[in-house]
């Protein structure tokens, strides 16, 4: 349906016109996550850090990065 596109994008929107430049998200490296990882790679994240066993024995911290635009003038 492309709500959570959307809803990224807003976010993006709303701290872009704050000046921030990254836009920083985490998730669970457990194969369970696999979609959640898929949906970020396809809004334009990319893997920036992977924190072995944070959450748990076996579960990793993966963290995603994307830069955000700056508001046009």
């Amino acid at each position: 349906r492309g709500i959570g596109a959307r809803l990224v994008g807003h976010v993006e929107a709303t701290l872009a016109a704050r000046g921030a430049r990254v836009l920083l998200v985490e998730t669970s490296g457990l194969p369970t996550f696999a979609r959640t990882r898929a949906f970020y790679h396809a809004t334009g994240f990319t893997e920036e850090a992977r924190i072995r066993e944070f959450y748990a024995a076996g579960e990793d911290k993966i963290v995603f990065w994307k830069a955000i635009a700056a508001p046009a003038p």
